[in-house]
């Protein structure tokens, strides 16, 4: 056998196969195994991307205006009141400002009195903002199910309360 016929195929039982011939398909079956692995993979790295992005974009800090929160109060829950309340109005304007959108309740903050002293000026609240960023076919994937939670502890210093605990 010369160099050329070898290059070209070999005869097998009297008919010249090519090797190129064996090969053909080859390329696309290994395309479609890779590209059903990888689908997936690809599709789940967008939906975190997607929600890694509006969650940043859609995440609000709880902020409390110091001036409008002031006095004395006879209940937890007045103050609690009236910190969600200040505090979605707050998240509100901000998002109303930056992206056009509202979308803070007052039952999406969570305010968590940690330390007071009765009949003295002065407590200190914890704060918690929970937004809802849009759900995906992912959602159930997705960190906290794709809830973005702010947190932070504020000092109230015009404030006092005038029962033992909360």
């Amino acid at each position: 056998m010369n160099a050329r016929t070898h290059l070209r195929g070999h005869r097998e039982g009297g008919r010249r196969t090519s090797r190129r011939r064996d090969q053909q398909g080859v390329a696309a079956v290994e395309a479609g195994l890779i590209s059903a692995l990888l689908s997936p993979l690809m599709i789940g790295v967008l939906a975190y991307g997607q929600y890694f992005w509006q969650a940043q974009r859609d995440a609000v800090e709880p902020q409390v205006d110091q001036a409008a929160v002031y006095g004395a109060f006879t209940s937890c829950e007045s103050l609690r009141t009236l910190l969600r309340d200040t505090v979605a109005a707050n998240a509100n304007k901000a998002t109303a400002a930056s992206s056009g959108t509202t979308g803070v309740d007052a039952s999406d903050v969570t305010a968590q009195i940690v330390d007071f002293v009765p009949h003295q000026l002065g407590v200190d609240v914890k704060l918690s903002v929970k937004v809802s960023v849009a759900q995906s076919a992912m959602s159930g994937l997705l960190p906290n199910d794709g809830e973005v939670v702010s947190d932070t502890s504020v000092h109230l210093d015009n404030v006092r309360l005038d029962v033992q605990a909360c």
